[in-house]
C-alpha cells in the first residue's frame, strides 16, 4: 500500500507481523503503480522509486523541484514512462530511453498501448500518441484530459474529460465519440481481462462500455449496473478473469456485481471513502482500501472471510 506521507508499506497474507513499512519519498506521494514483485512511485520531491516487495528501493529518475504528475508501466518491456510539467521521460534498464516534448500543457496521465509500441499522453487539447520510432498524433479535443486509456486490441483510445465525459477515438483516424451523461468526471477507467468491455466511475452507478465488434462503442448504448444508491461511483476495478466489476463510493460503500446479478456489498458505507480497489491476479481476492490507510481483503469464494490489515 502507498500512503501519502511518501511510505510504502505491504503485507504477505497469511503471515502474521505488523506491515513492513519504507520510506520512498521525502514529501508526499503523488503517483503509483503495482508491478509483479513492488511499486512504483512518484512524488512531489520529484523522484520516480521503485520499491520491491524483498529488498532495498531503487531511485529510477530524480528532477530536484519538480513535481511527478503522472506514471506508466509496461510490463513486457519494463519501460517505465513518467510525466514532469509539458514533458514525457520514458525509462528502462536504468537509462532514458526517450522524450517526448511536444505536448501543448501538463500531461495529466500516460497509458501504453498492450504491446508497448506506443505511449498516449493525455492533456488539454486532447491526447497525444506517441508511437515509438514513428513520430507522434494528436487526437484533438477542446478541454483537459485527465485520465487515458488504450484497448487491449490497440483500436482505441479512451480519455476521461474535466467536463465530466469520457471521449473515444478509434486510433486507425475518424471522428470521436463524447461519451456523455456521467454526474461526475469518469477517472476511474477499468478493463475486462478479455478486453471486450470498459467499466468507468463517474456516474450514479457503473457504467460499461462496449468494445468487441469492428466499432466498438460507436453506434452503441452503455449498460448502467446498480443505480440504485443515487450516489457517484470514484472508482471500479473488472474482475481480471471473469465479467463481474467492484466498485466503490466517497461514503466507503463498495460492492461487486456481474452483468446480470445484485450488487454483493463488500464494505459497508461507514464514511471514509474508497480510494482504491485491486484484485489478486488469480481474481480470488480483492482488496478495498479507504482514504485514511485502512485495507480490507475480501476472499473469494468464501463470501463471509474479511480481514482487516490496517488500523
Amino acid at each position: 500500500m502507498v500512503l501519502a506521507n511518501g511510505e510504502v508499506a505491504h503485507l504477505t497474507l497469511g503471515e502474521p507481523g505488523e506491515p513492513t513499512r519504507t520510506v520512498a519519498h521525502a514529501e508526499a506521494t503523488l503517483h503509483w503503480l503495482a508491478t509483479a514483485d513492488g511499486v512504483i512511485t512518484g512524488g512531489d520531491d520529484g523522484r520516480v522509486v521503485f520499491t520491491p516487495f524483498v529488498g532495498a528501493p531503487r531511485l529510477l529518475l530524480c528532477e530536484p523541484g519538480r513535481w511527478i504528475n503522472a506514471l506508466a508501466f509496461e510490463p513486457d518491456t519494463g519501460r517505465i514512462a513518467v510525466a514532469i510539467g509539458r514533458s514525457v521521460r520514458v525509462v528502462g534498464e536504468g537509462a532514458e530511453q526517450s522524450r517526448f516534448e511536444t505536448h501543448p500543457s501538463t500531461v495529466a496521465a500516460l497509458a501504453f498501448t498492450p504491446a508497448g509500441e506506443a505511449l498516449a499522453a493525455a492533456h488539454y487539447g486532447g491526447v497525444t500518441l506517441h508511437v515509438f520510432g514513428r513520430g507522434s498524433r494528436l487526437f484533438a479535443r477542446k478541454g483537459s484530459m485527465v485520465a487515458v486509456t488504450v484497448s487491449a486490441d490497440a483500436r482505441f483510445i479512451v480519455a476521461a474529460a474535466q467536463d465530466r465525459e469520457a471521449v473515444t477515438w478509434p486510433v486507425a483516424g475518424g471522428e470521436p465519440m463524447e461519451m456523455a451523461g456521467y454526474g461526475g468526471k469518469p477517472t476511474s477507467l477499468s478493463w475486462a481481462g478479455d478486453g471486450r468491455h470498459l467499466a468507468t466511475s463517474g456516474a450514479d452507478g457503473v457504467i460499461v462500455w462496449p468494445f468487441d465488434g469492428r466499432t466498438g462503442p460507436f453506434g452503441r448504448r452503455a449498460l448502467e449496473l446498480a443505480p440504485e444508491r443515487k450516489e457517484l461511483v470514484t472508482t471500479v476495478a473488472f474482475h481480471p478473469r471473469l465479467r463481474r466489476i467492484a466498485y466503490g463510493y466517497r461514503d466507503g460503500f463498495a460492492a461487486v456485481i456481474d452483468f446480470k446479478g445484485e450488487p454483493q456489498t463488500v464494505v459497508e458505507a461507514d464514511g471514509e471513502a474508497v480510494a482504491a480497489l485491486a484484485w489478486s491476479p488469480d481474481g480470488l481476492r480483492l482488496a478495498v482500501c479507504g482514504e485514511s490507510g485502512r485495507v480490507m481483503v475480501r476472499t473469494w469464494p468464501k463470501p463471509g472471510l474479511l480481514k482487516r490489515l490496517f488500523g
